[in-house]
């Protein structure tokens, strides 16, 4: 007979197996399937640039280990997309943003957790949206023609640091 302490241990385990696979599938498989579809359609136009985003995949974090596994797998996917496009005249990059001022950040921004990532970054700030925007309209302009399988980070320079 298993023990309650057994029992809660194994839970533990099967909660954190579902999140990983729902991560997985949801920043994974999802981004996979959007950006192989696309490179498909891609594939009939000439000199095309293709940004796929992806975020919090070179750096990591204590309790977001599916998470930052499925934002690794869409960088990974720039790669082989690249690999497989570049003869086609099709690029693909990756865009790795920071903490940017959004609508949707607007809570954590407000808070001591908002301040604390503020304070990390070098810049001292958090980004505009418009940054990230014109990060990617270079990676779709002509200029960016012959960065291929990159990921492109914008983040104030907080992956450049070594803080706590």
């Amino acid at each position: 007979m298993r023990t309650l302490a057994t029992q809660m241990r194994l839970r533990r385990l099967l909660r954190v197996q579902a999140d990983f696979h729902r991560r997985l599938h949801e920043d994974g498989t999802g981004g996979a399937l959007a950006s192989a579809a696309a490179a498909r359609l891609l594939e009939l136009v000439r000199d095309v640039r293709s940004a796929w985003g992806s975020e919090a995949g070179e750096l990591a974090v204590p309790n977001a280990s599916s998470y930052i596994a499925a934002k690794g797998g869409l960088a990974a996917l720039a790669r082989a997309l690249a690999a497989e496009l570049g003869a086609k005249g099709i690029t693909s990059n990756a865009l790795s943003p920071g903490f940017f001022a959004t609508e949707t950040n607007a809570e954590m921004k407000a808070s001591p957790a908002g301040e604390r990532q503020r304070e990390r970054c070098p810049a001292k700030r958090w980004g505009e949206p418009w940054e990230i925007a014109a990060a990617a309209v270079f990676l779709a302009s002509p200029a960016a023609s012959y960065v291929n399988g990159h990921t492109l980070t914008v983040d104030g320079g907080v992956s450049a640091t070594y803080l706590a």
